[in-house]
């Protein structure tokens, strides 16, 4: 495949930012800091007093165009010496247009604490996501091909209603609260939020509007109608700033009543209760990075104006980049803003006996306003399994990417110490076509019960030591006297 297309069709599927989730580890109810980015609310009710993370790491790739046949990868053949991941082929369906990702995120310090009824979080990290979205494939298809192809096209007319090729990549600081509002016999309900401080690195931006076009006979590009705006800012550090929120509530059914308790704290007794069922509501990443200058451009416009011809007749595509890019200076705008890929989440998990759980999410991503560029997240429907212990949790999430491909993830908890998972397992286990990977850690360390509320008195360390010997009666142990 020619070098310039493949680089071309590389950012056409890379798209849809479904933000990496990490469905495995959402549900806990001992990993609060993995609970800041989707549904900070459940932060006043959580098993473990005080969770810090030290560092953690998800990169998450899907598509559902480009693929590796099954025929052609073995995971194992990625741990030997010398790497293959076999040839690409490429799903040309044209029922559905065309969509994938490349989210990186890296967490680095976070804490989260839960003392009677609030809860208080930190945390710094920093993400990248690169997305496009609704790309037809036909045009796809086109990309695609050698040239000795493509002459199947020439003459074949395409519209583009609203495709948007995005980057956006930015470290966040983050401070969260939540508190239990309203309490009533065995109902509970809390509320919280998020907000972030934000550092923008790198912005850019490709908005195609009701672009009508045909492939030549020539294989160019003749536009006919429609906007291709084009925006980017400088790489680097320090390239702009912004803000951003999530806001959240839950609803819980508990198994006791909770009125006269406050979790972690002494002087009620230290307790925790279960629910017996628990239901979350956020709007996630509402915010914007602000970049400091960009260079903007709409490109068909711009070489209709500068060729002194009408849209109708601009051709460009094969030699665009040598003889019509470079020559649209387009304009720099100052403060130009990029909106996050914001989105509504909602979540349910029930528990179904003691330590087994069954919970579901939907996140609906929510488009960027017309005349607004941003990184737009997609939808994901995930149904989540789950074994949870205090010093153990293993979850099983299946989860369904814009109604299109369900993929089976795992998740492992050990203690407050270590979190593994993913949410394709098939990528390493079985035989299938694959579409993309995913992998997500963190290491952490905490504490399980406020230290106010550990035993402390003479009597409670006899009777450790009466049990440490393996007795309960005052004359098998004489040192206890």
């Amino acid at each position: 495949m020619n070098l310039n297309i493949g680089v071309v069709l590389l950012c056409l599927i890379t798209c849809t930012a479904f933000g990496q989730e990490r469905f495995g580890i959402a549900y806990s109810n001992y990993a609060p800091t993995n609970a800041l980015h989707l549904h900070p609310s459940t932060l006043s009710n959580q098993k473990v007093f005080l969770d810090v993370n030290i560092v953690g790491l998800g990169i998450f790739v899907t598509n559902n165009y480009l693929y590796v046949p099954k025929s052609e990868f073995q995971f194992s053949d990625l741990l030997s010496r010398n790497p293959q991941l076999g040839d690409t082929a490429a799903n040309r369906s044209s029922k559905l247009s065309k969509y994938g990702i490349v989210d990186a995120h890296v967490m680095g310090p976070a804490a989260a604490l839960n003392w009677g009824d609030f809860g208080f979080g930190f945390h710094i990290s920093s993400r990248s996501i690169t997305n496009t979205n609704r790309m037809p494939a036909d045009f796809a298809n086109y990309l695609y091909d050698q040239p000795n192809v493509r002459v199947g096209y020439f003459g074949n007319s395409y519209q583009v209603e609203d495709a948007r090729i995005s980057h956006l990549s930015f470290s966040e600081i983050g401070l969260s609260g939540a508190y239990n509002w309203k309490k009533s016999g065995d109902r509970m309900i809390s509320v919280g939020g998020t907000i972030n401080y934000l550092v923008g690195h790198a912005g850019a931006v490709v908005k195609l509007s009701d672009v009508d076009f045909a492939i030549s006979d020539s294989g160019l590009l003749h536009f006919k109608n429609g906007s291709m705006e084009v925006m980017h800012s400088n790489s680097g550090i320090n390239q702009g700033y912004g803000v951003s929120t999530t806001l959240s509530g839950t609803y819980y059914i508990m198994t006791e009543h909770t009125d006269h308790l406050k979790n972690h704290v002494k002087q009620y007794g230290c307790k925790v209760p279960d629910y017996r069922f628990k239901a979350s509501a956020s709007l996630v990443d509402l915010g914007f990075v602000n970049f400091h200058s960009v260079n903007y451009r709409n490109v068909i416009t711009a070489l209709a104006e500068q060729n002194n011809l009408p849209i109708t007749n601009i051709y460009v595509f094969q030699d665009f980049a040598d003889k019509h890019a470079s020559n649209i200076a387009g304009t720099v705008r100052k403060t130009n803003r990029i909106w996050l890929p914001k989105a509504l989440a909602l979540s349910a998990d029930y528990q179904v006996k003691k330590h087994f759980f069954a919970g579901a999410t939907y996140v609906h991503g929510m488009k960027p306003g017309s005349r607004q560029f941003g990184v737009e997240r997609g939808k994901a429907l995930n149904v989540n399994l789950r074994y949870e212990r205090k010093h153990f949790e293993f979850a099983l999430p299946i989860t369904l990417y814009q109604f299109q491909q369900p993929q089976i993830g795992a998740m492992i908890r050990l203690s407050n110490n270590f979190v593994i998972g993913t949410d394709k397992l098939g990528t390493y286990l079985f035989n299938v076509d694959v579409y993309g990977a995913d992998i997500f850690f963190n290491l952490k360390f905490g504490l399980f019960k406020n230290p106010e509320c550990r035993v402390k008195s003479s009597r409670a360390r006899k009777r450790i030591l009466r049990n440490f010997f393996g007795g309960d009666k005052r004359d098998e142990c004489p040192m206890l006297d």
